[in-house]
């Protein structure tokens, strides 16, 4: 083969990927019952997330030009307009902000009422308010969502479209925007191909523009930081990452990479201006929290590591030392000890790397790790630093925890949630193995 035959040959195979992936996620156009719609999904995401792996193990022998990016930019915004129209199969988070928008184009404060409250008995509906989960709880999501909840709501009025529809065009606006600052600068760093890890990842198509989750949005500010780091402009960086936060707090552990950074005062300053996302909200007092407090001390899925270092064990055993408190809920003592650990890993982390990207991927994946509670969803925040540095052993769990929406398809058939631990450990073996052989393979060529 002549050295002229290569860039064909590497396009031609980044073609071929590309069309792989647009196959098995059309297939999600084809309609099935209940339970056949949710193993039709855990197969579509398997398959094209083996095969997102397999490219990305080829992507630093990618000829990279304009063509080429112009190429995966068209092909990720064909992926993601695709998976739009569909309706959501795996989960229904989005018709809370769907509903929470609603409420707030009536000037009504989304924290203040719960959607059961008769207050806003007016605003029901046989569509959006009848498939809201937990209508018993205020609004979970933070001030820039709710503001993207309005947006849309309010788009879909003026142009007179479906809220779903109109809500997924907010994502998209967002999340590929972010994607554009990301290879921007990931292209200043000399690392252009790698916006494939971001824009290619199946996972992110189907609960991102499908599911409709509102992580599109903080995810899409994320990526628009650290291209912003990228390109040394920390003020922009400081605001987008704060505004990535204040659309779902999971972001947050990786503030401890961004310490690292010089010029700190501009990051200062972008993340204080970031803070004005809470104005509208400020009189929401107590009720903003109050169903945060509730999900982080009751809920669990996929905490497989959670489980394995007894950290829900150790929380009840600080709450008999606090004896005269035992109001405290011991999984919240146990996330607490989850962002410490996480913390801590970062920090450590830091000590050797003195690297922006690795701290900050390092932290926010431990800290991901070691919750009790795991969406397949959550992992997506980690896309954004898997540009910058892609640790194999995460894209593995990208591929595979699809599987986990096990749970929903013995759920369909026997109305019962029971978690398959079995099928968990499956799913984290594989991921804790590579990032261990990773690290020793990384240890020896040192």
């Amino acid at each position: 083969m002549t050295r002229t035959d290569v860039p064909y040959h590497l396009s031609r195979e980044l073609l071929l990927h590309g069309i792989l992936i647009f196959i098995l996620l059309i297939i999600g156009w084809i309609p099935f019952n209940a339970p056949g719609d949710i193993i039709k999904w855990i197969i579509i995401l398997v398959t094209s997330g083996l095969v997102y792996l397999l490219l990305i193990l080829k992507i630093g022998k990618i000829e990279w030009n304009k063509r080429t990016a112009i190429f995966v930019f068209i092909i990720a915004a064909v992926f993601r307009l695709a998976a739009i129209p569909l309706n959501p199969v795996l989960s229904d988070d989005v018709y809370r902000n769907i509903w929470d928008g609603r409420v707030e184009t009536k000037g009504i404060n989304p924290y203040k009422y719960t959607p059961l409250d008769a207050s806003i008995y007016h605003l029901r509906d046989d569509d959006i308010w009848k498939k809201i989960n937990h209508p018993d709880y205020r609004t979970i999501y933070p001030p820039a969502a709710q503001i993207f909840s309005w947006a849309s709501v309010k788009t879909s009025q003026i142009f007179s479209i479906d809220e779903l529809i109109s809500w997924k065009i907010w994502i998209f606006i967002v999340e590929m925007f972010g994607g554009y600052i990301l290879y921007l600068g990931l292209k200043n760093a000399g690392r252009a191909s790698f916006i494939i890890v971001y824009l290619w990842c199946p996972l992110s198509i189907v609960e991102l523009y499908v599911s409709g989750h509102v992580d599109g949005i903080g995810i899409g500010f994320l990526a628009m930081s650290i291209g912003a780091v990228l390109l040394h402009r920390k003020l922009l960086a400081g605001f987008c990452f704060i505004t990535s936060v204040w659309t779902k707090l999971l972001s947050l552990p990786a503030i401890v990479g961004y310490l690292l950074l010089n010029d700190k005062s501009r990051l200062l300053i972008g993340g204080i201006l970031g803070l004005l996302w809470i104005i509208p909200y400020i009189d929401s007092g107590r009720y903003s929290i109050e169903s945060l407090n509730r999900y982080e001390g009751s809920w669990e899925f996929n905490g497989v590591l959670h489980r394995a270092l007894k950290i829900d064990d150790i929380s009840y055993a600080i709450r008999e030392k606090l004896s005269d408190r035992n109001d405290i809920n011991p999984k919240m003592v146990g996330r607490i000890c989850v962002a410490s650990l996480a913390i801590f890993a970062g920090l450590f982390v830091a000590f050797f790397s003195k690297s922006f990207e690795i701290t900050a991927l390092w932290t926010l994946g431990s800290f991901i790790l070691l919750q009790p509670t795991i969406y397949p969803w959550y992992i997506l925040w980690l896309l954004p630093f898997l540009a910058l540095f892609p640790v194999k052993g995460f894209i593995v769990w990208i591929s595979l925890i699809p599987l986990s929406y096990e749970v929903l398809y013995t759920q369909a058939l026997t109305g019962e949630w029971k978690e398959n631990h079995i099928i968990q450990w499956l799913i984290i073996a594989p991921v804790i193995i590579v990032i261990i052989f990773e690290y020793i393979k990384t240890k020896t060529n040192q």
